[in-house]
C-alpha cells in the first residue's frame, strides 16, 4: 500500500514538524516492507517497519532490528531524536502488551527512561510536546499500577509498602510537574482542546496520588492531593464546552470519587447519577457493537464508584438498587458484564452481608470468582469471601472456604492462606469434595510455603497431596508430585546438603515411577501429562527434555499415537530454529520420517482400532500428521507436495471441518509461493463462502489476499504513472487532439488495470480492518486513502468516518485526525459535490489560518477583506475557494467543471487577492488568475459586467505572458476564452 508522508513529500520529525505522528505501522507493513540500509532519507520507512513488528508483538525482534539495522552515529541530529522516540514508543507498547509481570515492568522503565531522554536532550518542537504528553501518561499509568498493588497486596511487609509509596509519589510528582508544563504551553497556543485533555490527566494524577499516603499518618497529604484533584477536575468541568462529552463525563466519574474520599457522600452520588442521565440509552441502544461497548463500560464504571461509596455510607439497599439498575442497562445494550460491573455486583454481595442475607452474597460471589478465575476481580471476589469465612469460622461449604484461601493467597496473605486451605480440607465430609477440593488444597497450601521460600514445608505438602489423594484425583495429585519435585529442588540448590539431594532424588523416583504407574489405570492421565510437559519444553526450545518426556510414553498409553506424531512435530520446531542448514536439513528429514514410520504403524492390522473413542484419537493424530508433514514439504520448498497432502483434506476427513480453513489458509500460501495466483483467489473465495465464521482465519487470509493484489497494483503502477507523465508532457509542449487522443486511451487502459487491483487490494484490507484483532491506525487510512485516489467516494467519506469514530479520543491519534483526516475528508466532500460538507471543513482550516496570521502579525485586520493574504497555507485557501465558487479540472482533454457554492463574485475577488501575494507568471500565479476570470465567467452569465470583465482578464493574461507562456496555461485560457465569447 502506500506508506505515510507529509503533503510536500518531506519526513516528519521533532522539529516543529506540521502534526504529530502516528506511532504504531501497520502489519501490512510488516508483510511488504523490506529491510534496506540504514540513511537519513529512509529513515522513516525503517521506522514504520520497526512500528509495524511492534504492532504484531514482536517487541524483541523490534528491539533488535533498532540496535543492529539504526546506528544512530550514522544519522543526522534530528534524524537520531525522531530514532530515540521510536525506541520510546516502542517499549511503552511493550510495557502494556507483555503477559509477564517481569518484563512489563522492566518495559516500564526502559520507556520511562527513553521518554525522559528525549524530552531532556529536544526541548522545544510539537512532536516533543506529543512525547511529553505521552510520559505524563506513562507515568501516570506506572503510579496507578502502584497503588493498586498497595490495594490488593494486603500482607506486602511495611518496607516494602514504604519504599512503593515513595516511588509511586515520586512518580506522580514528575506527571504532574510534566502536565503543568504543557497545560501552560497548550493555553499560549490558543489549544484549549489540548489544555483540556491535561486538565483531565492532571485532576487524575492528584487523585491516585491521593492514595500513596497512608491513613491516619499522612492525612495532611492525603487531604491536599484530593483538594487539589477536586479542583482541577471542576475547573475542566466549568471549562469544558460540549455538553456530555467524554471527557466531561470521565472528569465527572473522578470528581465523584474524590468527594467520596472527602466524605461527601450526596455530591458524589450526584456526579455518578449526572453521567447517567447524560447518556441517552434508547439511542445508545440503537448503535454499532463497539459504541454500545464503550458507553457500557463507562456505565459500569459509574455504578460500581457509586456502590462502592454507598456501601461505605451504610446505604445498602441503595447499593442494590444501583446494581439492579445496571444490570438493566447492560441487558438492554445487549452486553455482558464487564469487570466494573462485576465487581458492582461484589458491592451489591457486600450489601446483602450486611442486611443478613448471607447465602446471597456468598451465592452471588462465587457466581463472580468461577467467572473471574485468575484475574483481579477474582481475587477481589475471593478476598470477600475470605472475610466471610473469616466471620463466620468453619461453618461454610468447602467451595466457599476454597475461593477463600485463593483470595488470601493471591493477596499475599500466605499465613491466613494456609488457614483457610486446612480448614477447607477439615471440611471435606463428602466424596465429592474430597474429589474436588482435597488435592487442590494441598497444591495451594503447597504454594503459599514456596511464595515464603520455605521449600521444604512446601515440598511436605504436595508430597502429602499427593499421597492422600492421588487414588480420587490422579491428575491434580500428580500435578502435587511435579510441585514437590520442583520444590525439593529448590531447596537442594539453597542448601546443597546431602540430605535434600537424597530427598530430591527420591521424589524424582516417585514422580516417574507414579506416572508410569497411573499412564493406563486412570484413563491416560500419566501420557496427557509426559505429552503436556514436552510441549511445555519444546515451546522453550528445550528439545532434549521434550523428546525425554514421550520416549516415556508407553504403547499401552490412550496418547500413545500423539507421542509418535508429537516427535516429529518437536523435529520440525527444531529445524525451524536451527541456524545450521546441514542440522535443519537433518531435522526435517527425520521428521518426515516420523510421520511416514506413524502411517505405517496405523496401517498394521494387529494396530488397528474399534473403539469409538480411540478411533476419534487416532484420526486427529492422523491429521495432526498430515498437516505437519506438509508443513515440512512447504519449508523444504516441496510445495507440489503440499498440495498432494493437503488437497483433498475435507474428503479425507469429513469430521474434522473446523479444522479444514487452516488447512485451506496453508494451501492458499502455498500457492502464492509457487506463483499460482489464480488458484490462491480461487481457494480464498471458497474459504470467504464456506467459513465466513472462521473470524481470525478469513482475516488473516483477506491480509494475505491484500497482499496479494497490492503486490499485482505495485506492477501496474509505473505503467499508470508513466502514462500520466507523457499526456502532461504532450499538453505542456503543445496541445494536439491527433497527439494526446491516443495517450488518453493508454492512460485510461493503464487506469483501469491498476485500479481493477488496487480496488481489490483494497477492499480485501477493509474486510481485514473490520474482521481483524488489533488492527493500527494506519489500515484505516490506507483503505481511506485508495478510495478516495479511486473516486469511490461514497466508500471513501465511510472509511475516513470509521477512523474518526475509532480513534477521535486516541490521545495518539487525535492531532493527526484534526489536520490530515479532516482535510482528507475536505477533499472527498470537493470531489463528490458535496459543497456543504466541503465548506464547513475548509472553513475551519481558513478561519484558523486568518487566526493565525492575525496572531503572527499583531493586527486585527481580517486578510480575507484586504491585502494582507498570506500564501503559507495556499492549500486550505484553494479549496475554501473551490467550495464557494466554481472550479475547473483538466484531466487530459477533459474539463470537469463544479459550481462549489455558486459565491462566484465572492471566490473571484479572493483570487485576485490571492494572485497580488504570488509571484508573477509562476504556475501558481497563473492559477490564481485563471480562477479568477473562471469565476468572473460563471458570475457573468447573469451580470454582464462580469463576463465581459473575465474577457478582459482572460485576453490580459494571454497578451501579457507573451511567448513564454507555458503551452499549458495557453491552451486553458483559450479554452476560456471560447466559452466567454
Amino acid at each position: 500500500m502506500k506508506n505515510r508522508t507529509s503533503r510536500d513529500g518531506t519526513s516528519k520529525t521533532f522539529v516543529r514538524a506540521a502534526c504529530l505522528p502516528t506511532f504504531l505501522g501497520t502489519l501490512l507493513g510488516v508483510l511488504l516492507l523490506a529491510a534496506a540500509p540504514a540513511s537519513a532519507q529512509n529513515l522513516d520507512e525503517e521506522l514504520r517497519f520497526v512500528e509495524g513488528l511492534a504492532e504484531a508483538g514482536y517487541f524483541d525482534l523490534a528491539e533488535d532490528y533498532l540496535k543492529e539495522h539504526l546506528p544512530a552515529g550514522s544519522l543526522p541530529e534530528e534524524k537520531i531524536g525522531q530514532l530515540l522516540l521510536t525506541r520510546a514508543r516502542l517499549q511503552r507498547q511493550a510495557a502494556f502488551s507483555q503477559p509477564r509481570e517481569d518484563l512489563r515492568q522492566a518495559a516500564f522503565e526502559e520507556a520511562l527512561d527513553l521518554y525522559r531522554q528525549f524530552v531532556d536532550k529536544y526541548d522545544e518542537g510539537k512532536l516533543v510536546d506529543e512525547a511529553r504528553f505521552e510520559l505524563a501518561q506513562l507515568l501516570q499509568d506506572r503510579g496507578r499500577y502502584l497503588v493498586e498493588r498497595l490495594e490488593l497486596e494486603k500482607g506486602m511487609p511495611a518496607a516494602e509498602q514504604d519504599k512503593l509509596r515513595q516511588e509511586a509519589g515520586g512518580i506522580f510528582e514528575e506527571a504532574v510537574r510534566t502536565l503543568v508544563r504543557l497545560y501552560s504551553l497548550f493555553e499560549q497556543e490558543g489549544n484549549s482542546d489540548q489544555a483540556l485533555t491535561t486538565l483531565y490527566y492532571k485532576g487524575v494524577c492528584y487523585f491516585n496520588w491521593s492514595k500513596v499516603f497512608p491513613r491516619p499518618q499522612k492525612e495532611f497529604e492525603f487531604q491536599d492531593k484530593l483538594r487539589q484533584a477536586h479542583e482541577t477536575l471542576e475547573d475542566l468541568i466549568w471549562q469544558e464546552e460540549v455538553t456530555g462529552s467524554a471527557r466531561q463525563l470521565f472528569s465527572y466519574l473522578y470528581l465523584g470519587q474524590v468527594f467520596g474520599a472527602q466524605g461527601e457522600i450526596q455530591q458524589a452520588v450526584g456526579c455518578f447519577d449526572y453521567i447517567e442521565q447524560t447518556i441517552v440509552l434508547d439511542e445508545i441502544a440503537g448503535r454499532d457493537a463497539d459504541t454500545r461497548g464503550q458507553v457500557q463500560a463507562l456505565l459500569e464504571r459509574s455504578h460500581f464508584r457509586a456502590s462502592e461509596i454507598l456501601n461505605k455510607a451504610s446505604r445498602y439497599q441503595d447499593v442494590i438498587a444501583k446494581a439492579d439498575a445496571l444490570a438493566a442497562i447492560i441487558k438492554k445494550l445487549g452486553g455482558r458484564p464487564g469487570p466494573f460491573g462485576d465487581l458492582t455486583a461484589i458491592e451489591k454481595a457486600r450489601a446483602y452481608q450486611q442486611l443478613g442475607r448471607s447465602g446471597d452474597a456468598i451465592a452471588l460471589a462465587v457466581d463472580i470468582s468461577g467467572r473471574n478465575e485468575g484475574n483481579t476481580v477474582g481475587i477481589v471476589a475471593n478476598k470477600f469471601l475470605s472475610d466471610v469465612q473469616s466471620q463466620a469460622g468453619a461453618m461454610l461449604p468447602a467451595n466457599v472456604m476454597y475461593s477463600a484461601a485463593e483470595g488470601k493467597r493471591a493477596s499475599k496473605q500466605y499465613s491466613e492462606a494456609i488457614d483457610l486451605y486446612h480448614s477447607v480440607l477439615t471440611s471435606l465430609s463428602t466424596p465429592e469434595d474430597r474429589v474436588e477440593y482435597g488435592a487442590k488444597a494441598w497444591n495451594g497450601i503447597g504454594n503459599c510455603y514456596a511464595y515464603m521460600n520455605r521449600y521444604l514445608e512446601a515440598g511436605i505438602a504436595f508430597e502429602e497431596g499427593f499421597e492422600r489423594h492421588i487414588t480420587e484425583d490422579v491428575e491434580n495429585s500428580l500435578e502435587c508430585l511435579d510441585n514437590a519435585k520442583r520444590a525439593f529442588g529448590r531447596r537442594y540448590n539453597e542448601t546443597k546438603t546431602a540430605m535434600d539431594e537424597e530427598r530430591f532424588k527420591k521424589i524424582e523416583e516417585k514422580y516417574v515411577n507414579a506416572l508410569s504407574q497411573y499412564a493406563n489405570s486412570t484413563g491416560g492421565i500419566g501420557g496427557k501429562i509426559f505429552l503436556a510437559r514436552a510441549n511445555s519444553y519444546a515451546d522453550e526450545s528445550n528439545f532434549s527434555e521434550a523428546r525425554s518426556y514421550l520416549k516415556r510414553i508407553t504403547q499401552a498409553d490412550p496418547y500413545f499415537e500423539r507421542a509418535l506424531v508429537t516427535q516429529g512435530i518437536i523435529d520440525l520446531k527444531e529445524a525451524k530454529a536451527s541456524s545450521d542448514a546441514s542440522k535443519k536439513s537433518q531435522l526435517f528429514a527425520q521428521a518426515t520420517q516420523r510421520f511416514d514410520d506413524y502411517f505405517a504403524f496405523v496401517a498394521k492390522p494387529e494396530n488397528k482400532v474399534a473403539d469409538p473413542e480411540a478411533s476419534a484419537r487416532r484420526e486427529e493424530s492422523i491429521v495432526q500428521a498430515t498437516y505437519y508433514k506438509a508443513n515440512v514439504a512447504f519449508e523444504q520448498g516441496r510445495f507440489a507436495q503440499v498440495e498432494t497432502l493437503l488437497g483433498d483434506f475435507e474428503t479425507r476427513f469429513p469430521r474434522q471441518e473446523s479444522f479444514v480453513p487452516v488447512v485451506w489458509r496453508f494451501r492458499i500460501e502455498s500457492f502464492l509461493e509457487t506463483g499460482n495466483e489464480n488458484e490462491a483467489v480461487a481457494l480464498a473465495k471458497k474459504l470467504f463462502e464456506t467459513y465466513p465464521n472462521s473470524q481470525s482465519i478469513v482475516a488473516a487470509v483477506a491480509l494475505t489476499m491484500a497482499q496479494l493484489y497490492d503486490r499485482r497494483a505495485e506492477a501496474l503502477k509505473p505503467a499508470y504513472e508513466t502514462a500520466q507523465q507523457k499526456l502532461t508532457t504532450a499538453i505542456d509542449e503543445t496541445y494536439s487532439a491527433s497527439r494526446v487522443l491516443p495517450i488518453e486511451e493508454e492512460l485510461a487502459a493503464a487506469r483501469k488495470a491498476y485500479f481493477d487491483q488496487l480496488a481489490k487490494a483494497t477492499e480485501y484490507l477493509d474486510f481485514f480492518n473490520k474482521n481483524g484483532t488489533n488492527v493500527p491506525f494506519t489500515n484505516y487510512e490506507i483503505v481511506a486513502d485508495n478510495y478516495k485516489d479511486m473516486g469511490r467516494y461514497d466508500q471513501a467519506v465511510t472509511a475516513y468516518n470509521e477512523i474518526v469514530r475509532r480513534f477521535g479520543n486516541d490521545p495518539q491519534q487525535k492531532k493527526v485526525i484534526e489536520s490530515r483526516i479532516r482535510l482528507d475528508i475536505g477533499e472527498v466532500h470537493l470531489a463528490s459535490g458535496n459543497f456543504d460538507e466541503a465548506l464547513k471543513i475548509w472553513q475551519a482550516f481558513v478561519d484558523q489560518n486568518v487566526a493565525e496570521i492575525i496572531a503572527r502579525k499583531g493586527s486585527e485586520k481580517d486578510p480575507r477583506t484586504g491585502d494582507r493574504w498570506d500564501p503559507t497555507n495556499a492549500e486550505y485557501w484553494s479549496k475554501y475557494l473551490f467550495s464557494i465558487g466554481g472550479s475547473v479540472e483538466f484531466e487530459g482533454r477533459e474539463r470537469i467543471e463544479r459550481d462549489g457554492k455558486g459565491q462566484w463574485s465572492e471566490a473571484a475577488t479572493q483570487w485576485t487577492r490571492m494572485s497580488k501575494r504570488l509571484p508573477d507568471y509562476t504556475n501558481e500565479w497563473y492559477f490564481a488568475k485563471f480562477h479568477v476570470a473562471y469565476n468572473l465567467y460563471r458570475s457573468g452569465k447573469t451580470k454582464t459586467g462580469d463576463r465581459d470583465l473575465s474577457k478582459r482578464v482572460i485576453q490580459n493574461l494571454i497578451l501579457l505572458a507573451g511567448p513564454q507562456i507555458d503551452p499549458k496555461w495557453k491552451e486553458r485560457f483559450e479554452w476560456l476564452e471560447r466559452k466567454v465569447r
